[in-house]
């Protein structure tokens, strides 16, 4: 089987703030994740941004039979279903979620609405918008508790993201995001306790969590915020979360439930806090993950006693049945 891998670097996007905008792969984790696909037997093609996949488009020199796609785009609440989008009209197999649910997850704030009609607990929040002066975000500040998280709607990596004390910290760092990002600005209690996330693969009732995968620091030491600089693995490690059976449990079953009932397809993570007396908050999906070798999807395989490559080949499988 041939495969094609989609991907965006910075160096596809010339004019922005390098400091700002880091939810781009590096070459070094494309070349590995290339390596991973042909140890699990794939002849796989390295094609890159939506703009060098439209010229092979147009110029119909496309020769493969599936797509990983794992560009995330740009400036845009849809920039992660664009490729998705681009690939059905063309009506070419792709692996992982359609157009519609990735747009849908990378909205923070819609997604944490529908984990609440489904029963996940979720921290509670307010949504900042541009039109919003400062007596209105005042008014929404009020129904929560310091102190807070700011960070903006529908981006990733962590960029953005503020833990605030007070009121005057808390309106500067939303001016400051809608600066920067110009778009609507999340706003939610900041949940004391240890970062895990649930990555899972399959779709619909043959959904399947890895496990649940805890963050911490090379010290030892718990991580109290993921931060932007943190998504470079330099100082973070991860390993089986030590949390009781039962809570293990009830994370993967709320996972299962966020990825069926959201349509995701493939492969998936969701993020959530734990308090110290374990209470669970979720804090978002993101059907787009990466594959790090450092991550939780390569931490999630050695939990069930796989390595990488037979994971991915599984995901692959999971697709072809999925379009059979």
């Amino acid at each position: 089987m041939r495969l094609g891998i989609t991907y965006d670097t910075k160096e596809d996007y010339s004019n922005i703030d390098y400091s700002k905008y880091c939810d781009f792969a590096s070459l070094t984790s494309i070349s590995f994740l290339k390596k991973q696909f042909e140890q699990a037997g794939f002849e796989t093609q390295l094609i890159g941004s939506c703009d060098k996949l439209k010229q092979l488009l147009s110029a119909g020199n496309l020769d493969i039979d599936y797509i990983y796609n794992t560009a995330e785009g740009i400036s845009s609440r849809n920039r992660e279903g664009i490729i998705p989008a681009l690939l059905e009209a063309y009506n070419i197999p792709y692996i992982g979620s359609d157009a519609y649910a990735l747009s849908l997850t990378l909205n923070k704030y819609h997604t944490k609405l529908l984990a609440k009609t489904l029963g996940v607990p979720t921290p509670n929040s307010e949504i900042i918008y541009l039109q919003d002066n400062e007596e209105n975000i005042i008014k929404k500040i009020a129904n929560l508790y310091f102190p807070l998280i700011v960070k903006p709607n529908y981006e990733g990596s962590s960029m953005g993201v503020y833990l605030v004390h007070t009121i005057d910290e808390c309106i500067n760092k939303i001016y400051q995001n809608q600066k920067d990002y110009t778009q609507e600005i999340l706003c939610e209690e900041y949940i004391e306790g240890i970062e895990c996330t649930v990555p899972v693969i399959g779709n619909a009732q043959k959904t399947k969590a890895l496990g649940v995968v805890e963050y911490y620091r090379s010290n030892g030491k718990k991580m109290s915020l993921f931060e932007s600089d943190d998504k470079h693995y330099t100082d973070i490690k991860c390993r089986k979360a030590e949390i009781p059976t039962t809570l293990e449990e009830q994370l993967m079953l709320y996972t299962k439930k966020l990825h069926q009932f959201l349509g995701c397809k493939d492969i998936n993570r969701a993020d959530y806090r734990i308090t110290s007396d374990n209470k669970v908050y979720f804090l978002e999906l993101n059907p787009l993950p990466a594959l790090d070798p450092e991550g939780s999807f390569v931490c999630g395989a050695k939990i069930q006693g796989m390595d990488l490559p037979e994971l991915l080949k599984l995901i692959v499988q999971q697709a072809v049945e999925r379009y059979n």
